[in-house]
């Protein structure tokens, strides 16, 4: 009962915000927009998310395969594309990983190591991305920027120092906690995750910096590296579903300081998340050959 309160309180906050969003927005303009887009941008922004998956995959078995976990790359992106699906039905742009530690779990005796990797993929790929989304956030919102920076940089303090007493509180917990702790003497695995997370985060900007192109708005190509992180970590917050509502907000808020209009930014985030469940149905389509 208690997960599905939660379920209709993601889904509430992501038809309010869409509501707020789209009110007064001209639908003719808007699919006006979309049906112009030039083709050849759209389907180098689909192959950017690929892409994006893959090296998303090779970063995540390179984590597990230092646990002892050693499966193919073709395993990895599989399961990585089954995630991905589930993302669209699961709160926040993260659900899709809790499908991944299952089925990745599921196959190896080693299943907090299972867990634990999941967790450490997502987690250096955040951090990548917080720090180059932080560059923008300080450039775009000095003075305001320094203080949040603080008060994050604060909580993540209290945090570190308050997981090793949270661990105690279970024995699966104080397993989880234990393996991921591990990872710190596994600097060569910690530094391929790192740069292969820049790669991943440039094919998340340059996606979604496609479909701008795709819908002829100009918009520059470093404003997009310092705004589309801060919308990507935004999105990550439990507070909608695959961050539906949310997106749609934060580009509108971000791309009219650029001089783009609501109708415009509004198309190009709609076509962004198409191309996401585009790509994300062949992670549907690879669950139901499991069956």
């Amino acid at each position: 009962m208690k997960d599905l309160r939660k379920l209709v309180f993601r889904v509430s906050v992501s038809g309010f915000v869409l509501f707020m969003v789209l009110r007064g927005v001209d639908f003719p303009s808007l699919l006006n927009s979309v049906r112009g887009a030039k083709v050849w941008a759209l389907g180098a922004s689909f192959v950017c998310i690929l892409a994006n998956y893959v090296f998303s995959s090779y970063r995540w078995q390179a984590l597990a395969e230092v646990k002892g976990i050693k499966k193919s790359l073709g395993e990895f992106v599989r399961l990585y594309f089954i995630g991905a699906f589930f993302n669209n039905f699961l709160p926040t742009s993260v659900g899709g990983d809790v499908v991944k530690a299952y089925k990745l779990a599921g196959t190896t005796d080693k299943k907090v190591d299972a867990v634990s990797s999941v967790f450490m993929e997502r987690l250096t790929g955040v951090l990548v991305l917080a720090l180059i989304s932080w560059g923008g956030f300080l450039y775009y919102f000095w003075p305001r920027s320094v203080l949040v920076s603080l008060g994050l940089l604060a909580a993540g303090v209290v945090g570190i120092g308050l997981s090793p007493r949270l661990a105690k509180l279970h024995p699966l917990l104080q397993k989880f906690y234990n393996s991921v702790i591990s990872y710190r003497s596994e600097r060569a695995v910690l530094l391929k995750a790192i740069w292969t997370s820049f790669i991943v985060q440039a094919f998340a900007i340059t996606t979604q910096y496609l479909v701008l192109v795709a819908l002829g708005i100009e918009v520059s190509y470093l404003y997009c590296l310092f705004v589309i992180p801060i919308i990507t970590v935004a999105s990550m917050a439990p507070l909608s579903i695959n961050g539906l509502g949310i997106q749609d907000g934060l580009y509108v808020f971000f791309f009219e300081r650029a001089g783009v209009l609501p109708t415009e930014v509004l198309a190009a985030s709609f076509v962004y998340h198409t191309l996401r469940l585009a790509s994300s149905l062949v992670g549907g389509f690879l669950y139901l050959l499991e069956k």
